[in-house]
């Protein structure tokens, strides 16, 4: 029998919506779908009860009074939603709503219908959601398939040119004709985005420019429930004395991950290959909500979501999600460039892998990065870019290793592969740096302006 863990886990998911598959009217798979998920949710036992408990044990150090207060909380919430299925039911019912509304030939209609849903705080899915630029400026990957261009041009990576819109196909979270740029958080997942090999394609990496973007968000569709759940495993973890009554369904806190899990799920729904054609019927509501973010939503430069493709890490736990993400820009239309270059002039990057670099030279590159940030921090300049970007690379190098093992980057050609990227990505940050430094143009901390009073390391 299923706990609430399993049920909402992103693997648990994906197969209950492949058994809905068969109908060439998506409508009909949605509420297939609807069904499916209301009936298993009703099944669901304890999660002492599970095999999960297993793991929950043995984060919480098989301590029995953290174990059973960390029990007697999900339960209590397993309880809730069992007695709250009509609420989850409706919502389901609205999301559908807009799909039959838009296949009734009312566009116009469905869209206002999208535009209401997402703000309704009945819904709890609100448009000010987003995450935080701060959270956003990580390493990013992008890949090409192997083919007759230039492969060192960084411009060839970012999206196709304006004056080449009419190659511009359909996609998820764009529409035909309209460039977009797609970004994965691993390269394995770029990888699996496009179905090739490493010996397949060319590679580049990205980096969001903090100082440049820290007045956007990306709007964040992700299975928020399974976040939810694994805070108050760490909340428990870390002798917080939690009772379900203090935050329970009914109030925000696991409401809105509950529906918000619901709506990435139907926004990252699978393709029917067999009926996929001209009209793929499973990214109208996706792209109805990348237009409204597009033109009614200034402060959001696209969104963030987590990619629907299966990678297997070389441990499994729910954190290797953070590898596991895509991220959609929107390209600002520019009349006199066809890249947009002051939109790109806003990431790093780097994709020249001709020479394959050494561990020495990245762990060098590195460690020249620190002594900069420091020097910047010392001598009283703003170091919130070089920071965060220090802190971005760390992370991302420790999780690949943690995932995919220690001779990952030592042994492995795709791991060969990303150190050549991420050194150069980090040569890049230095001589921008070191030209902003030499030119006056990096600000001295003002204690009044709170952007600049950011600290990102206290070393």
């Amino acid at each position: 029998m299923s706990c609430i863990y399993c049920f909402f886990s992103k693997e648990n998911q994906m197969e209950l919506k492949k058994k809905c598959f068969g109908n060439p009217k998506y409508e009909e798979t949605l509420k297939e779908y609807k069904e499916s998920y209301l009936s298993e949710l009703q099944k669901l036992d304890y999660v002492r009860n599970c095999n999960c408990i297993d793991d929950i044990e043995n984060i919480l150090n098989y301590d029995k009074e953290k174990r059973k207060l960390c029990s007697n909380y999900l339960n209590n919430f397993l309880d809730d939603i069992k007695n709250n299925i009509q609420r989850i039911e409706e919502y389901f019912d609205n999301i559908i709503d807009i799909y039959d509304t838009y296949v009734k030939n009312d566009i116009h209609k469905a869209y206002r219908k999208m535009k209401n849903f997402t703000k309704d705080e009945v819904n709890k899915v609100n448009l000010e959601r987003g995450t935080l630029p701060a959270s956003y400026s990580n390493l990013m990957f992008r890949v090409r398939p192997k083919g007759n261009y230039n492969n060192n041009d960084i411009k060839e990576y970012f999206r196709i040119p304006f004056d080449k819109r009419f190659l511009v196909g359909n996609q998820r979270f764009s529409l035909t004709g309209r460039p977009m740029i797609y970004l994965a958080s691993s390269l394995q997942i770029a990888l699996k985005e496009i179905g090739k090999n490493i010996d397949e394609v060319n590679t580049s990496i990205f980096l969001p420019s903090f100082s440049y973007l820290h007045k956007y968000y990306l709007f964040n569709i992700k299975n928020d429930i399974i976040d939810t759940l694994n805070n108050i495993i760490s909340w428990v973890e870390t002798g917080s004395k939690i009772k379900y009554n203090n935050c329970g369904y009914m109030d925000f806190t696991l409401l809105n991950p509950l529906l918000n899990s619901i709506f990435y799920n139907i926004l990252t729904f699978p393709t029917q290959y067999k009926y996929k054609g001209t009209f793929i019927q499973e990214y109208v509501l996706p792209q109805l909500l990348m237009d409204i973010l597009n033109y009614h939503r200034i402060n959001y430069a696209g969104i963030e979501y987590k990619s629907t493709k299966e990678y297997k890490w070389k441990i499994k736990d729910n954190k290797k999600h953070e590898l596991e993400a895509n991220y959609c820009f929107f390209i600002p239309y520019s009349e006199n460039s066809n890249y947009n270059e002051k939109f790109l002039s806003k990431f790093f990057s780097y994709c020249d892998t001709s020479r394959i670099i050494s561990m020495n030279e990245l762990d060098s590159a590195i460690r020249k990065l620190e002594v900069i940030n420091r020097e910047l921090q010392n001598e009283g300049y703003n170091n919130s870019d070089t920071g965060l970007h220090l802190i971005s690379i760390s992370r991302h190098i420790n999780n690949m290793i943690r995932y995919k093992g220690n001779n990952y980057y030592r042994r492995t050609k795709e791991g060969k592969i990303e150190r050549t990227l991420i050194y150069g990505l980090i040569n890049n940050i230095i001589n921008h740096v070191n030209y902003l430094k030499n030119n006056g143009l990096i600000k001295k901390i003002n204690p009044n302006d709170y952007i600049n009073n950011i600290n990102i390391l206290n070393s």
